[in-house]
């Protein structure tokens, strides 16, 4: 009669390649982006009366580009719903650098898109979360008015993929070596 111990290792022998193999399916899974929906947050975006938050994305791509400026921005694409032309849009995010004198100006009903560069604390997969402020100016009886409106934004964080499943698996196994290794 086999003892218990026996009956452990005869158990692992047998069924320790599936648990093998579902571990190996998992990681691939988790490794191409297949469970990347778990882990979406709720996000917001709120730029204050007179404008309207179409899309928006944060954007990581957790490297440097040729000129050593980080690639991590917040894109915010939105719509003027005031019944006049606003001057001078800006969009200054607390979590980012503000942009060299990206000024715009929209008519009403018009669109656009505004970028903020180099954001601090952009980490793919997670939450991204900041206070922004949105000014701009109007012009009332030839008297210039300026506004600023209040608002925030909560926004997953992404990065762009890479091609494919051997382009993820060389990026992950680099970036194993960069932290393990030195």
């Amino acid at each position: 009669m086999p003892t218990k111990s026996q009956s452990v290792t005869k158990y692992f022998i047998i069924n320790g390649w599936l648990i093998i193999a579902l571990i190996l399916v998992f990681s691939w899974l988790h490794a191409t982006g297949v469970t990347d929906h778990l882990h979406q947050t709720s996000t917001e975006c709120m730029l204050g009366d007179g404008f309207l938050c179409i899309s928006y994305i944060a954007e990581t791509n957790d490297t440097n580009n040729a000129d050593g400026d980080e690639k991590d921005n917040v894109s915010i694409f939105f719509k003027n719903t005031l019944s006049e032309t606003a001057y001078n849009i800006s969009i200054i995010l607390r979590e980012c650098k503000a942009p060299e004198q990206m000024l715009m100006t929209l008519a009403p009903g018009e669109e656009s898109s505004y970028i903020v560069y180099d954001c601090r604390g952009l980490k793919a997969n997670s939450k991204f979360k900041s206070e922004l402020d949105l000014r701009y100016t109007t012009l009332n009886n030839e008297k210039i008015l300026m506004h600023l409106n209040k608002g925030h934004i909560v926004s997953h964080v992404s990065s762009p993929k890479p091609e494919n499943i051997i382009d993820r698996t060389i990026s992950g196994i680099k970036d194993w070596i960069r932290r393990n290794v030195g």
